[in-house]
């Protein structure tokens, strides 16, 4: 019969490098450095790991790789400035992408920009409202108001 647990080991780890493709090098308490593999439970709420992570890690004995099997203690923030940036990047091949829900919510604490080709639309802390664009328009169904302080129509 196989023994599963006389196959394997099982030991804790730090994460040191998490690769584009979810891919995770650990090293051990030992000094030695491992790739592994995130173990996913669920589609709900995959594993994520960040560097510094204590992680449970078990390996087949004589294997190059192992598996992820779980975070130990609580969760760690990524490292890195306060003004990091986080960039999501749409695979090739998807035309659409949808932000759907009963509320929808886009905030930033100096400026939010949305662009699309020779269009954009800015907004900044001061309540400043940029729309560029070749051609726009504008239309209601009932009242259409411009309001201002001053309105300067060409």
């Amino acid at each position: 019969m196989f023994d599963l647990l006389q196959s394997t080991q099982m030991r804790e780890a730090t994460v040191c490098a998490v690769g584009d493709a979810g891919e995770v090098t650990v090293r051990h308490d030992d000094g030695a450095e491992s790739l592994c593999r995130l173990l996913q439970m669920s589609e709900d709420r995959p594993l994520q790991a960040v560097e510094g992570d204590r992680v449970l890690v078990v390996a087949p004995t004589g294997a190059d790789e192992g598996y992820v099997l779980g975070r130990v203690g609580l969760p760690r923030a990524p490292a890195g400035p306060a003004t990091r940036v986080v960039e999501v990047v749409i695979p090739e091949g998807v035309e659409t992408v949808r932000i759907a829900g009963r509320k929808v919510t886009i905030a930033a604490d100096e400026s939010l920009s949305l662009e699309c080709g020779g269009g954009s639309i800015r907004i900044d802390k001061r309540g400043k409202v940029v729309v560029l664009g070749t051609d726009i328009t504008s239309r209601a169904k009932r009242l259409h108001k411009v309001k201002g302080a001053s309105v300067a129509i060409n």
